[in-house]
């Protein structure tokens, strides 16, 4: 890969990841906590219907943040 491959590799990358970062302070509380369900409510809807907590067990949300919570 060429060096201005590379560098619009980075650049591109950096358009796609930087508004996500910049919109996670968006549901940070004031006392510093995550306010997950507004997180939840906004931006896993954008590809799914949202469920209700009682749809899956601990375990099952356990592994559901884990694999797609860093798309949020």
């Amino acid at each position: 890969m060429s060096l201005r491959a590379f560098a619009c590799t980075i650049f591109l990358a950096g358009l796609i990841l930087l508004p996500g970062c910049e919109t996670m302070s968006a549901f940070i509380r004031a006392d510093g906590t995550l306010d997950c369900q507004a997180l939840y409510a906004r931006r896993c809807s954008q590809c799914h219907a949202l469920y209700a907590p009682s749809d899956y067990t601990d375990g099952e949300w356990v592994s559901k943040v884990n694999r797609y919570g860093p798309r949020a």
